[in-house]
């Protein structure tokens, strides 16, 4: 496994590109809906071709590296912004709506509710509302351009999780403080600012990417 995510890191590093496009059919920079019924908190409502981003302390990385991988790249804030990088919006699922006040609570819900319902409740409120249109005859463009501006902005940005799992469960995202590009992210060896990997692969590292005179760091370090 070591082997394949090396080699990996390596052939991004050569190409100069992170994420792809697919080409598909159906397939634009953003796709949105997966089908009618699915629940905004899935984190799976709106389908975007994008690139993620973790704003975390490399004395931190431990946690994260025993999830995914020993083998990264890093980047700086300023340069990530300048392609699009945003963060996400972290909704706590099971926080409770004890009060209809600032809340736009569906009318038939029974107090306390949480988060997680009144955001499904607007999500099928709304696809409701682009089907009916749609049936009538009647879709306007202006409600076309809302529809996608709603789905890029706000759904795509959207990232769910259940805050009472453990900090090293795999459906806990909070701490990983993410950052979305949509599309993807062409860059160069000159902005790559620290490549992470374990120390026996340094040597193999520094003589496959010659051109890389950047930092390195041991993921054992972490």
């Amino acid at each position: 496994m070591s082997g394949n995510q090396y080699r990996l890191l390596t052939r991004i590093l050569r190409q100069g590109e992170l994420g792809k496009i697919h080409t598909g059919p159906g397939w634009t920079v953003l796709m949105s809906g997966k089908g009618v019924g699915t629940p905004i908190s899935s984190n799976k409502k709106v389908e975007v071709q994008q690139v993620c981003f973790c704003d975390i302390p490399i004395e931190d990385l431990d946690l994260h590296m025993r999830k995914y991988s020993q083998f990264g790249l890093a980047f700086t804030k300023k340069y990530l912004v300048t392609r699009g990088a945003t963060p996400v919006f972290y909704v706590s699922e099971n926080s409770l709506i004890t009060k209809p006040t600032f809340y736009s609570v569906p009318a038939t819900a029974k107090l306390p509710i949480t988060l997680k319902e009144v955001f499904d409740s607007f999500g099928t409120d709304w696809e409701q509302f682009g089907i009916r249109e749609q049936g009538a005859g009647r879709r306007h463009p202006d409600l076309f351009s809302l529809e996608t501006k709603l789905d890029w902005l706000f759904f795509a940005q959207l990232k769910f999780f259940d805050p009472t799992k453990d900090e090293d469960h795999d459906e806990n995202f909070y701490m990983e403080r993410e950052w979305r590009v949509l599309g993807t992210v062409a860059f160069t060896l000159e902005d790559v600012t620290r490549v992470i990997l374990p120390p026996s692969f340094a040597k193999r590292f520094r003589a496959d990417v010659t051109e890389y005179w950047g930092q390195v760091t041991f993921s054992y370090e972490c």
